[in-house]
């Protein structure tokens, strides 16, 4: 407490705390969405660049027979057309190279792994290679586009050029899958959305060809654990613009649907990784923000059986605290998924990011991580997969 001349006290510890949520509306303000305006008529004839028309759509796939049977048939009732679609089949075990074929894809069998890659690098180099458009658009197996995805990606790559990106709306199932919630919000914290120099997202991807051949494109990030994040970085250092957009009615994902092993093995793989990739600027205000949500986590909980930090904080504050980082999060989550209660159980979200934080770090330490039956060797550790 500080008494001031008026004779009112002020309690230091609420002001950090009241600080410390503000960031989060400065870090988050709003999610802006991938926009919707029409393509440009070609001013030159059919072949003019400043009005792409003819796309390729490249889906990396390993092991997504159920995922493709809901993203081929949206692909096809786009109301702009693919001129391909293409199926990189990652030496899967399942039915995906059959379901891809059964609705119209063009197949194409990734070659055996070399060393120095990560599958996922390695199938979009592949695939991007053999595409035919002058605009490629990447797309995870598991994104489910709204019929004009594809006319707002390419009308976006008209209007900024470089990498366009969206991170999709987050559709979940069953309530294990909603502990993907703080992941979801500081990735988003962390990727300056709607700027020029955002951060990519790796399920929505859309470039000219001539640009992701300018950059290098996957072959540059191949041993890259987060490989949109490096994308991103390489097109910036070129000079050339990431722009990234939320997707809430653009394009969604079911991410995890089978179940907590999954979710927890593909957080683990990225999320240390990642937080590697984020400005140290905005790493920081997070750090700032995330430290006053495990405040207000703890607090209301431990305050119940005695075991609550600082001695005996007021209750009133306590259900305060709780109830600000609450209804932010009720604001913040709305525009990225269906997380339905989550926001009102945030300690639950927070204590599961926290320990799946740590056994991702611990990982990155030990210089290895598991994906889809993979092992890839990282850190400073030779970076080849086996």
């Amino acid at each position: 407490m500080i008494g001031l001349p008026t004779g009112i006290t002020l309690d230091l510890d609420a002001v950090s705390l009241l600080v410390r949520w503000l960031l989060g509306w400065v870090l988050l303000p709003t999610v802006p969405g991938l926009p919707r305006t029409a393509l440009r008529a070609p001013a030159g004839g059919a072949s003019d660049p400043s009005a792409p028309s003819q796309v390729s759509v490249v889906i990396p796939a390993r092991n997504e027979e159920d995922a493709l049977a809901i993203l081929l048939p949206a692909l096809s009732a786009q109301n702009h057309r693919a001129m391909e679609v293409i199926v990189v089949d990652d030496h899967s075990t399942d039915r995906t190279a059959k379901v891809a074929a059964d609705h119209g894809a063009t197949v194409v069998s990734a070659a055996p792994l070399p060393p120095g890659w990560t599958g996922k690098t390695w199938a979009v180099n592949q695939g991007a290679h053999l595409a035919r458009g002058d605009v490629l658009v990447l797309l995870d197996a598991d994104t489910r586009p709204a019929p004009d995805l594809l006319t707002r990606l390419l009308s976006a790559c008209q209007r900024h050029g470089g990498l366009v990106t969206v991170q999709p709306y987050h559709l979940m199932v069953r309530p294990v899958e909603r502990l993907a919630a703080m992941f979801n919000l500081i990735g988003v914290m962390g990727a300056r959305l709607g700027r020029r120099t955002g951060t990519a997202f790796g399920p929505v991807m859309a470039t000219r060809k001539a640009d992701y051949e300018a950059t290098g494109g996957h072959a540059l990030v191949r041993s890259a654990i987060v490989e949109d994040i490096a994308l991103g970085r390489e097109y910036r250092r070129r000079g050339l613009p990431v722009h990234s957009f939320g997707g809430r009615d653009a394009v969604a994902f079911r991410m995890y649907p089978h179940g907590l092993g999954q979710l927890v093995e593909g957080f683990t793989k990225n999320i240390a990784a990642g937080a590697l990739g984020i400005p140290w600027w905005t790493l920081l205000l997070i750090v700032g923000w995330l430290s006053g949500a495990m405040v207000a986590a703890w607090e209301l909980p431990a305050a119940l059986v005695g075991w609550a930090l600082g001695g005996d904080p007021p209750a009133l504050g306590i259900c305060v605290l709780y109830a600000l980082y609450a209804i932010q999060l009720t604001v913040m989550l709305r525009q990225l998924g269906n997380f339905g209660p989550t926001a009102l159980l945030f300690p639950l979200a927070i204590a599961g990011f926290l320990l799946i934080f740590i056994r991702s770090l611990l990982g990155s330490l030990r210089g290895e991580v598991t994906w889809k039956g993979r092992t890839v060797v990282t850190g400073t550790r030779n970076r080849s997969p086996r």
